[in-house]
């Protein structure tokens, strides 16, 4: 998803799906696309219909999909690195606990 957002592709996730779903939605949200979420097959297939269906409006997506990418938190180095040190804070946390 995000190397299809890199290149200007516009990405539609379904957000009931197992797995991908909720990774889709992970990486569209704060993007501030969720209008690129759908919950039916029927609603994916009008969002791909309507995307495709206007070239203009594509054109726009295409060229600034790259940059909204670079500066949301999903290429922000010390984003990623407070998250990830959260993380494993937490599993110590979790870990110390069960030990208990």
């Amino acid at each position: 998803t995000i190397e299809s957002l890199w290149m200007g592709v516009p990405v539609i996730s379904k957000i009931h799906r197992p797995a991908t779903g909720s990774i889709g939605a992970g990486i569209l949200r704060p993007l501030e696309l969720s209008e690129w979420l759908v919950e039916t097959d029927t609603a994916f297939i009008e969002k791909a219909i309507s995307l495709a269906s206007n070239l203009d409006e594509l054109a726009v997506w295409r060229a600034g999909l790259r940059g909204r990418l670079e500066r949301s938190p999903h290429l922000s180095a010390s984003t990623f690195t407070k998250n990830l040190e959260s993380a494993y804070q937490q599993m110590i946390f979790t870990r110390e606990r069960a030990e208990l």
